[in-house]
């Protein structure tokens, strides 16, 4: 190469670098001026989550429907109305971004709302995410505590993963029972066998795009944010959303898949009301009989009343919301069609009242507020708007999700909680 092709090269490369550097320090300023300008690169490959030491894990930034914090928002505001906190049932787990609870209440109110939810989260995460959440200077706080997992994941996160220790019990013969019921067969493997059917544990093995590198570049560098933008608004374009996976939708191919684990689920049918279960599964998740359940009963309602007397001292509301189960929900409806169910399923019914009365007791007691919408969603489900999906998954669905949000709408405007413009009626 000739010395003046070597200038020019040289030239070119510094140029370049030049003009890189310049888009990225005015993204990065842009970011300042305004937080909705919320760039990340989508790296192929990403993951949905990424160790944590505190939570054991939380949302990959990288993700492309989660923010630089990792949690599924569009952006990070500097303030925000309503913070949400929960599991998978806040999250929004097979339902889109904008189907979900917490950006439903944000679209029919006006409202900003920030989801800090996560799979597998509970009452003792969001006390642990609980400063996070108050850098966020929320008018109020809703705690979505669900039946169907939080005990077994309060009583896992404390006493398996030593997170929060002081939420422990003290009382020796508590300890002494725990210690028995350890020894003769832990509650992990006790439920899990049920809940993976007879099979071993999924384990996710990590992968390249976790590296601390990609992950500072994902949650750091703008530029790529931009890129990522495009990419996303590209696809959306020429696709659209996603279907929905067809173990969702087509009842056919789940009747099939429930004759394949029969020891393990059931298909429900009545006319047009239909969905599969596992109540094996869920009468083990809320039997108070079972000394490692109860404990983790304890510690999210001692978790929850922390996040309760903490909201006061702050001057803010603090709501927990009450989100049963699909074999809760369905039962008037197994009841009344004499549908033959297994003994767990009744199982599971009886220790899930059994446990909402127990919570109610102490949240009346300790004078914590609490939306339940279990009447709601089971009338629902009699005028035929299913708010579960037809399959194994136990999540709400888009009609669910609705259901939620309105109920939160009403009794915000109810009690006063905090002025917001006219609700509207909930996107469809």
């Amino acid at each position: 190469m000739t010395p003046a092709k070597k200038r020019f090269a040289a030239f070119a490369a510094a140029t370049l670098m030049l003009i890189a550097v310049a888009i990225e320090l005015t993204l990065q300023a842009a970011y300042q001026l305004s937080p909705t300008v919320e760039f990340q690169l989508a790296l192929p490959g990403t993951v949905s989550k990424i160790d944590d030491e505190r939570l054991g894990w939380r949302g990959h930034p990288g993700n492309p429907q989660h923010d630089r914090k990792g949690f599924r928002n569009p952006y990070v505001p500097k303030r925000a109305d309503v913070v949400a906190m929960g599991d998978s049932q806040t999250y929004g787990y097979h339902v889109q971004a904008d189907e979900a609870w917490p950006r439903r209440l944000e679209e029919s109110t006006g409202l900003t709302s920030y989801s800090m939810a996560y799979g597998g989260y509970g009452p003792v995460h969001s006390l642990l995410l609980w400063d996070e959440a108050m850098a966020l200077q929320p008018k109020v706080v809703i705690e979505a505590m669900y039946s169907g997992n939080d005990l077994f994941e309060a009583f896992k996160l404390v006493y398996y993963e030593n997170q929060a220790p002081w939420l422990k019990s003290t009382e020796p013969t508590i300890i002494n029972t725990i210690e028995r019921a350890e020894k003769d067969q832990t509650v992990k493997d006790k439920i899990s066998r049920v809940y993976w059917m007879g099979q071993p544990p999924v384990i996710s093995t990590p992968k390249l795009t976790d590296s601390a590198l990609r992950n500072i570049i994902s949650k750091y560098y703008r530029t790529y944010g931009l890129l990522r933008t495009i990419k996303n608004a590209a696809v959306r374009a020429v696709y659209g959303k996603p279907p929905r996976p067809e173990i969702e939708t087509d009842w056919d191919v789940n009747k099939q898949y429930v004759s394949q684990h029969k020891d393990y689920c059931i298909a429900f049918e009545d006319g047009s009301i239909r969905t599969v279960m596992n109540p094996f599964c869920r009468a083990l998740a809320m039997d108070l009989d079972d000394p490692r359940i109860a404990e983790g009963h304890r510690i999210a309602l001692r978790a929850n009343r922390a996040m309760a007397q903490r909201a006061r001292e702050a001057g803010i509301e603090f709501i927990v919301l009450m989100i049963p189960t699909k074999e809760l929900v369905f039962s008037d409806v197994v009841l009344r069609s004499g549908f033959e169910m297994p003994i767990a399923y009744y199982d599971a019914v009886k220790n899930e009242r059994r446990m909402w009365q127990a919570t109610k007791r102490y949240f009346d007691q300790h004078e914590i507020e609490y939306i339940d919408p279990l009447d709601t969603l089971r009338q629902r489900l009699a005028d035929g708007a299913q708010p579960f999906h037809i399959s194994l998954d136990t999540h709400l669905n888009p009609e669910g999700h609705r259901v939620v949000t309105e109920l939160i709408n009403t009794h915000l405007a109810d009690q006063n909680k905090i002025h917001h413009p006219p609700l509207l009626a909930s996107k469809p």
